[in-house]
C-alpha cells in the first residue's frame, strides 16, 4: 500500500485541526493536483522530464478557507512543489468540493522557447515572440476546455505582447450541475512562467 503525507499549516490555534476518518473523509490531497500535472503533460504543457522532477520532489498541500464579501466560503487546497536548485516551482489550488484546479502556476517549467528559455537567454523578434505566445495559448485553451469540459467563447488579447509576457482573458462557458455559467479567467504567459486565474 502506498501512503501519502499531507503537511497542513495552521495559522491560528482557534480552529479545530483536520483529522482523517477512514471511510468518511473526502478532503482533497495532492492526488487531484497530480492528475492536473499529468493532463498538462498530455497536452504538451509540461515535459516528461519536468513531471519526473516534480514527482521526485514531492509536494505539500495546505487547506485554505476563502471567504467572499457576501459571506459565502469555499475550502481549497494549495498544492505546491518547490524544486530549489533549479528555482522551479509549481502550484495548483484545488477546490475541495469539485476536486478541480481553480488556479495553476508554473515557473521555469514552461518550455516555450526550448532549453535556452530556462537560462534567460531568449533572443526573438516581435513577430516570433507573438507567434510563440499564440502557440502556447492554443495549448492552454485545449487543456482548459478539456479539463473543465468547457466551451471557449472568446479570447481578449493583450494590447502589448513583449518579452515580459502577455495577459489573455479567456471567456469560458462551464457546465456545473448541467447549468451553463460564463466566466472570464485570466491566463498570463511569459517565457518562463504561466499563471492561470491569478
Amino acid at each position: 500500500m502506498i501512503t501519502e503525507t499531507i503537511e497542513i499549516k495552521y495559522f491560528t490555534d482557534k480552529i479545530d485541526r483536520l483529522a482523517y476518518i477512514d471511510g468518511k473523509s473526502d478532503w482533497i490531497d495532492l492526488r487531484a493536483a497530480e492528475d492536473v500535472l499529468d493532463e498538462m503533460r498530455s497536452f504538451g504543457l509540461l515535459s516528461s522530464e519536468d513531471r519526473h522532477i516534480l514527482s521526485k520532489t514531492g509536494g505539500t498541500a495546505e487547506p485554505c478557507l476563502i471567504v467572499a464579501g457576501d459571506g459565502s466560503s469555499a475550502l481549497v487546497w494549495n498544492c505546491r512543489w518547490d524544486v530549489g536548485e533549479w528555482a522551479s516551482s509549481c502550484s495548483i489550488t484545488v477546490d475541495d468540493v469539485s476536486g478541480k484546479a481553480v488556479r495553476i502556476s508554473t515557473a521555469s517549467l514552461v518550455n516555450v522557447y526550448g532549453e535556452s528559455a530556462k537560462a534567460g537567454s531568449v533572443q526573438v523578434d516581435g513577430t516570433e515572440l507573438r507567434e510563440e505566445y499564440y502557440i502556447l495559448l492554443d495549448l492552454w485553451v485545449g487543456f482548459l476546455t478539456s479539463y473543465y469540459d468547457a466551451n471557449l467563447l472568446t479570447v481578449t488579447e493583450p494590447e502589448d505582447i513583449s518579452e515580459k509576457g502577455a495577459k489573455f482573458l479567456l471567456n469560458l462557458e462551464l457546465h456545473p450541475d448541467k447549468v451553463p455559467q460564463t466566466c472570464s479567467l485570466p491566463l498570463e504567459l511569459s517565457y518562463n512562467e504561466v499563471r492561470f486565474n491569478f
